[in-house]
């Protein structure tokens, strides 16, 4: 079925002929507690010092540019649970290569716990049992799925 003729707008249009739009109300972000205690850049740098270079799954020594800094704990279950002061804890950093970070945090391939050393299982006590259950649930035995 052909149709034919120019379509007809049915309601009128206001003179220069476009629609007026009025801009988007945007609310202003909550403001974020300070956090701490390092700030990311000092937090990413003391990590690569006590690793000395080395990424912690392997033992293998990595640039900066191969790599990334994880958070054994992550940011946002920390932020959650109030703890801003603990974000950008130095005993909360893991030197990983790119694609073994990728894998965990994807949960393809989990970090088994050994690897989560023992300074961290001390911070996740200090910030309550339940950061304890977190490690265990994100950070499998060795072996198992």
């Amino acid at each position: 079925m052909k149709r034919g003729g120019p379509i007809k707008r049915k309601s009128a249009m206001k003179p220069g002929g476009s629609i007026e739009r009025k801009p988007m109300k945007r609310k202003a972000p909550k403001p974020r507690p300070p956090e701490g205690p390092l700030t990311p850049g000092e937090w990413a740098s003391s990590a690569y010092e006590r690793t000395e270079g080395r990424e912690e799954l392997r033992g293998e020594r990595v640039t900066r540019a191969e790599s990334e800094v994880h958070h054994v704990l992550p940011k946002s279950w920390l932020r959650r649970e109030g703890r801003h002061d603990l974000v950008w804890d130095p005993r909360n950093a893991m030197i990983l290569a790119k694609t073994d970070h990728d894998r965990h945090e994807s949960a393809m391939k989990r970090i088994p716990r050994s690897r989560v050393r023992t300074e961290t299982w001390a911070f996740a006590r200090e910030v309550g049992q339940s950061a304890v259950v977190r490690l265990e649930r994100l950070y499998p035995e060795e072996g198992s799925k």
